[in-house]
Formats: structure tokens, C-alpha cells, sequence
């Protein structure tokens, strides 16, 4: 029976080549156009792990207002210019797993908390075909477990024998739990480790 696998982007598909990841551009963006320098980069320590969500608390917390509309997508421009020039390297093995998937016959979709476009560049920028691909990302969505259930919903109605979402943070891990899917962890956190009852160092780690 068919499965639905979904990847989240950032450290479990690919990682930036600037310190394995992009935080720099995030605040960059937010220094050029409203002067604001976040101290606590810890996105871990927020209350949403989605860029919609961080901006939101950022805001509050710098600028003691909530971010309007036009505010964000002015973000959401400058951010995208920046990444132009950032370069990726895949997890090892990441594409090719993806691939496999597919070939397997079972479905694939990306959830995400980066800006929508911001994620389909990073997923080309390491050469992957996302073409017939949903690719949700946090446009429309605060919460990851609802961008998780936006990728599902494009597929509905189809009957899955599980639904396995891959991740490498803790905000993965519990995205999976509120929706009661599988979890793949990826990466090299002991404290990950510990917790995922599937956790590799990379995809190439994984039999299919």
C-alpha cells in the first residue's frame, strides 16, 4: 500500500555552506529594513519554529507591535534576494532517497518553515526536481504541524498505509506527534537521538 513521505528542508534535506545554516540572512534582512538586531537567535526558545511565526515574536519583542502585512512581505522579498547568492550542499544522500521514494511508487511532499519561495530556490539550488512535488512552506501557516497537514491534504483522498514525516529538530519530532505520523530524524544530536525511535546521521544510513 501506498505511503506519503515528507521532508522537511533545513538540516534534513540540505544545509547551507555558510555554518551548515542561513540564520545570517534571516537578520540581515530584519537589520536593513527595520533596524531590528535579534539577540536570541535560538529559534528553539520561541514559541513557533516558522519564519511567519519567529518574525511575529520578534516584532512583539523588539518593536512591542505585532508585524502588519505589508511588513512581512516586504521581509519575505528582501530575504528571497538575499538567498540568491547562498549556496547548499544536499545531506548525503538526500536526493537520491527522495528519488528512490518516488520510484517505489510511494508519494512525496516538503513541509517547511521557510517562506514558500524561499524554500523552492533552496530545493533547486541542490538540483532537486520538485516538479509534481507540493512544497508547503510557512506563507499561510504558523504552526508546522499545520503546514505538515497542508502537504496531506493536496494528496486527500488518499489512503495511506503511514504517513512518515523526516526531520532534524525537536519541533519536527513534535509536529509528528500532534499529528500522530511517523518520524525519521536526520542529523547528529545525541539529544534527538535519545528521543527518535528512528534517527540516522544521514539518508544514506536508511534502507528502504
Amino acid at each position: 500500500m501506498t505511503e506519503l513521505h515528507i521532508f522537511d528542508i533545513d538540516g534534513t534535506l540540505l544545509t547551507s555552506k555558510l555554518d551548515g545554516n542561513d540564520d545570517v540572512y534571516f537578520l540581515q534582512t530584519l537589520d536593513e529594513l527595520y533596524g531590528i538586531k535579534v539577540q536570541n537567535t535560538d529559534w528553539e526558545t520561541y514559541n513557533h519554529s516558522t519564519d511567519y511565526g519567529l518574525l511575529e515574536e520578534i516584532f512583539l519583542q523588539n518593536l512591542g507591535r505585532n508585524i502588519t502585512e505589508n511588513e512581512r512581505l516586504k521581509v519575505i522579498k528582501r530575504y528571497y534576494e538575499l538567498q540568491q547568492s547562498n549556496e547548499f550542499c544536499e545531506v548525503l544522500g538526500s536526493v537520491d532517497y527522495l528519488q528512490s521514494v518516488i520510484k517505489l511508487g510511494h508519494d512525496v511532499g516538503i513541509a517547511t518553515g521557510n517562506f514558500d519561495e524561499v524554500a523552492k530556490l533552496k530545493l533547486q539550488k541542490i538540483g532537486l526536481n520538485i516538479v509534481n512535488i507540493p512544497v508547503v512552506g510557512c506563507d499561510n501557516y504558523k504552526h508546522r504541524h499545520d503546514i505538515i497537514k497542508a502537504v496531506q491534504t493536496q494528496y486527500k483522498p488518499k489512503d495511506y498505509a503511514k504517513v512518515i514525516y523526516y526531520g532534524d529538530k525537536i519541533w519536527d519530532y513534535n509536529a509528528t506527534k500532534t499529528l500522530g505520523i511517523d518520524f525519521i530524524g536526520i542529523g547528529k544530536n545525541e539529544n534527538m537521538r535519545k528521543l527518535a525511535n528512528k534517527y540516522y546521521d544521514d539518508f544514506s544510513c536508511i534502507n528502504l
